[in-house]
C-alpha cells in the first residue's frame, strides 16, 4: 500500500465521554462526536493537550501511533533530492533543515518562527502566527455571525455547541434542504462542512432544526455563571454549552451548560427565556 494511502486514512477512537466510535484525523487537534456532541483533545506523542483543554476538563483521546506518518512526511522530504540538475542544491537545503520541516509540516511549532537556509542564499522563513483565540463563551454572538455569513439567515440548526474558543455547528444546507453539515469555527475561520449521516428521526429535517435568530446570546455569559453556581462542583469549570431542541416532545430550543470538575460534572437547562428547566448532576 501507498505511503500517502496510510497517511490520509483516519483513526478509529471511542468517545471517552460517552463510548461512541469516533474517526479521527491525527494532524487535527480536536473531535467531536457525532452521538454526543463533545469535542475531545486529541493527544499525540508530539502533541500535549493545551492549557485550555486542562483548564476546561476537556475529554482527550490518546493516539500514540503515529510513527508510520512522520516517517510518511520525512520520506517525502528527502525524496526531493532526485530532482535532476538541481540536485544538489535541494539535497543541501533539506538535509540542513529536516528537523525543522519536519516538525513544520507535523504542526508541532505552529504559529513559532521557523527559520529555513538556502547555502548561498541568505533567508529565512516565518510561518504565520496563529490568530487571536476569540472568547464565544463571552461573545457567542462571533461564530453566529460568521456562520451566518457562510449560510445566510437565519441559520436553521440542529445543534450548536460552543466551547470557549471554538464551536461546532450542524445545520441545514439551504440549497438542499433534506441534507445536514457539520461545521467547525474557530478564530473568525469557519471550516468546509461534513456531510452528517442521518437516520431515524433526523431523516426528516424540518422538524429537528431551528432558527439561530430564535437565540439570545446575550443570555449565554450570564447563564454560564448560574450553572457553575447552581450545580457547585469541585474544581468545576465550564465546559460546553449545547443549543438544541429539547426532547420528550418539546420542541422549543433548550440551552444545556454542561460544567466538569475532577470529580464530577452536570449540567443545567435552560428555556429561552433563561428560566432553569432542569438540573442533572
Amino acid at each position: 500500500m501507498a505511503e500517502s494511502e496510510v497517511v490520509a486514512r483516519l483513526v478509529a477512537a471511542t468517545c471517552p465521554k460517552c463510548g461512541a466510535g469516533v474517526r479521527i484525523d491525527p494532524d487535527n487537534e480536536y473531535v467531536t462526536c457525532g452521538y454526543c456532541g463533545v469535542s475531545s483533545f486529541i493527544q499525540t506523542k508530539r502533541r500535549q493537550p493545551t492549557e485550555e483543554a486542562i483548564r476546561a476538563h476537556q475529554p482527550v483521546i490518546h493516539l500514540e501511533n503515529t510513527a508510520r506518518r512522520i516517517s510518511g512526511c520525512v520520506s517525502a522530504l528527502i525524496s526531493v533530492g532526485v530532482l535532476g540538475v538541481f540536485g544538489v542544491v535541494l539535497s543541501g537545503l533539506f538535509a540542513s533543515n529536516l528537523p525543522r520541516l519536519a516538525q513544520h509540516f507535523l504542526g508541532i511549532d505552529a504559529g513559532v518562527t521557523v527559520p529555513i537556509t538556502v547555502p548561498g542564499f541568505p533567508s529565512a522563513f516565518t510561518p504565520p502566527a496563529l490568530p487571536v483565540e476569540e472568547n464565544l463563551f463571552a461573545n457567542p454572538n462571533l461564530a453566529k455571525l460568521k456562520m451566518e455569513e457562510r449560510l445566510g439567515k437565519p441559520v436553521m440548526a440542529k445543534r450548536l455547541v460552543l466551547y470557549s474558543a471554538y464551536a461546532n455547528l450542524t445545520a441545514q444546507d439551504p440549497k438542499q434542504k433534506n441534507h445536514l453539515d457539520t461545521y467547525f469555527y474557530r478564530s473568525g475561520v469557519l471550516q468546509e462542512p461534513q456531510p452528517e449521516r442521518l437516520s431515524g428521526r433526523d431523516k426528516d429535517v424540518e422538524k429537528i432544526v431551528f432558527s439561530l435568530d430564535a437565540i439570545d446570546f446575550g443570555r449565554v455569559p450570564g447563564l454560564l455563571a448560574s450553572a457553575a453556581t447552581d450545580l457547585a462542583i469541585e474544581q468545576g469549570a465550564v465546559s460546553h454549552v449545547i443549543i438544541e431542541r429539547g426532547n420528550f416532545g418539546r420542541t422549543a430550543p433548550v440551552v444545556r451548560v454542561y460544567v466538569t470538575g475532577p470529580r464530577d460534572s452536570g449540567y443545567v437547562e435552560y428555556d429561552l427565556n433563561g428560566r432553569r428547566t432542569r438540573v442533572v448532576k
